[in-house]
């Protein structure tokens, strides 16, 4: 898919609500990922992996994006700065195109993923205490839906799907591999 094709199917599609795993809390911590897409001949995805030694989610790939702050002007905004916090992303590397419906956790967190293009300048510099590795995945894999897998699992007597890709020695799932079926499904043709 085109880059072109991408931005139009995303902006013109309407977006869909997905659903979210049972026995979400009452609670929800608001929070913010960017589905970063590099701006190329060959758009792909910007993600990161968490590091072994943080206290939740270690290991897991994640978009970059995190925690809504009091001082944050909007959604944007806190997607923005966990990305420069996180890899470096300058905001004038970023053009935002829109936002996905919000993705609820049962880990307790109310997430809203924001979609923008990233300059195919951009390199990014990872911030270790937060980041172990920063990759893009190719949309081409991305939007071939013989690679994701899904599993039935089981937590506290709760049946969950569990949707994932692996992607060369890693396995993306969990809220990512959600909210990456919610924005392929918005640009899948």
């Amino acid at each position: 898919m085109k880059l072109t094709e991408l931005i139009n199917r995303f902006q013109l599609c309407p977006c869909v609500d997905w659903p979210s795993p049972p026995n979400v809390p009452a609670n929800l911590q608001q929070a913010a990922v960017l589905i970063g897409i590099s701006d190329d001949i060959s758009p792909a995805i910007w993600l990161t992996q968490r590091p072994l030694h943080m206290k939740h989610h270690p290991g897991q790939v994640s978009f970059p994006g995190g925690k809504v702050e009091s001082y944050d002007k909007d959604i944007y905004a806190t997607a923005a700065r966990e990305a420069q916090e996180e890899i470096g992303l300058l905001p004038q590397h970023l053009q935002f195109l829109g936002k996905l419906p919000n993705h609820q956790t049962h880990t307790g967190f109310d997430i809203t993923p924001v979609v923008a293009l990233i300059d195919r300048n951009f390199q990014p510099k990872v911030d270790q205490a937060e980041v172990s590795a920063c990759f893009t995945l190719p949309l081409q894999i991305a939007l071939d839906k013989r690679n994701f897998h899904q599993l039935n699992i089981e937590r506290n007597n709760i049946n969950y799907r569990l949707d994932f890709l692996p992607y060369k020695q890693r396995l993306i799932w969990g809220a990512t591999g959600a909210i990456l079926q919610q924005f392929l499904h918005q640009i899948r043709p």
